[in-house]
């Protein structure tokens, strides 16, 4: 069946397991996409098959026990998220002119039969409406089967069990691409020259070094084999390595740098800021921007822990010049070629990220 097609008979015609599940997801849709929150339920009782919302919720039990099985073998919902992968996205661009972007980042978010969204609660503006929607004027690309095809190999590059089908886990960033970023930041970085047997070697993370710092005497380095993305809440591949870094350190005492082996950005209101990775702390992940000042890191964890757009001014990266020297070291000493500049795609949430290759 093509996936330009809505279904006509879903394999699965409730698609959620009870009316809770269902009024969560109505209302994560009304979250991300405000202007048209009036088409949360219209859009649940076609994914689902039914002929109306009230078809689908008079189906459906008020609340049902959970899948145990199925809970703990797919804790994130990364695998059950690949079911009718191709269809409902198909659906959300075709019957409601949703962007194919901003389809597959919402339903990675919030997956048709989920017990959970994901919804920080804390953004004030989720998607932007002009990277969500087409315009009166546009209609869906004649390469559309070509995109959602991309979109579900990206999405099979973020399960356990089918990553090593996919070409996501590629390099590890070179150790001169760290020592020289250091070098610019001021921060004293020695690398390790020996390994780290601590790690469990099938995690796609490595050590790179130490970075020496006055207030919080030693941290640790790494570096990611993969990409792990803004929206990385389903990413079993990530998740995995935060799980080794939290089992084998004492992120309460210590921060811990992971270093993405592609950079992305974040653009608010016109002001960019480069992200290469992640700081861990505690039990928060948070996006690893660069300043182009030169702070000590225990100054510049305190201000990645507070990050805001609005009020991190230290951060943007004016005319992407951050961005052009960590492309440009890894255009030196990358494996593979690659372009003189990043082919970013603008995402929904304002975020710009590197297709997987």
């Amino acid at each position: 069946m093509s996936v330009t097609e809505p279904p006509a008979t879903p394999e699965q015609p409730l698609r959620w397991r009870n009316r809770q599940d269902l009024a969560l997801w109505i209302a994560a849709f009304a979250t991300y996409f405000p202007r048209k929150a009036h088409l949360g339920e219209v859009v649940a009782s076609h994914l689902a098959g039914a002929a109306s919302y009230r078809e689908l919720v008079d189906a459906l039990p008020e609340d049902s026990a959970p899948d145990i099985q199925a809970e703990r073998e797919d804790p994130v919902y990364a695998q059950r998220r690949m079911r009718r992968f191709l269809e409902d996205r198909g659906v959300l661009v075709w019957a409601y002119r949703m962007l194919p972007d901003a389809a597959d980042l919402f339903l990675t978010l919030c997956p048709v039969g989920a017990s959970s969204c994901l919804v920080d609660g804390v953004k004030t503006t989720y998607f932007d409406t002009a990277l969500s929607f087409y315009d009166d004027a546009s209609e869906p690309s004649d390469r559309l089967d070509v995109i959602l095809g991309q979109q579900r190999r990206e999405a099979l590059g973020q399960c356990l069990k089918t990553v090593d089908s996919t070409t996501r886990l590629g390099h590890y960033a070179h150790p001169v691409v760290l020592f020289n970023l250091f070098c610019l930041l001021g921060w004293d970085f020695t690398p390790d020259m020996e390994g780290c047997s601590r790690l469990n070697p099938e995690v796609p993370i490595a050590r790179m070094g130490w970075i020496k710092d006055e207030a919080l005497g030693e941290v640790e380095a790494f570096v990611l084999r993969f990409t792990a993305p803004p929206a990385w809440g389903r990413d079993e591949v990530f998740l995995s390595v935060l799980s080794e870094v939290q089992k084998t350190r004492s992120l309460s005492d210590q921060p811990v740098l992971i270093m993405n082996n592609r950079p992305h950005q974040l653009i608010v209101e016109g002001a960019a800021f480069t992200s290469i990775g992640w700081l861990l702390m505690g039990e928060k992940v948070v996006p690893w921007f660069v300043s182009p000042a030169r702070k000590s890191l225990s100054c510049t964890v305190i201000d990645l822990m507070t990050f805001s757009p609005s009020g991190n001014s230290e951060f943007v990266d004016e005319d992407s010049v951050i961005l052009s020297i960590v492309w440009g070291l890894l255009r030196e000493t990358s494996p593979i070629p690659l372009p003189a500049r990043p082919a970013f795609k603008a995402m929904p949430d304002r975020w710009m990220v590197l297709p997987s290759a």
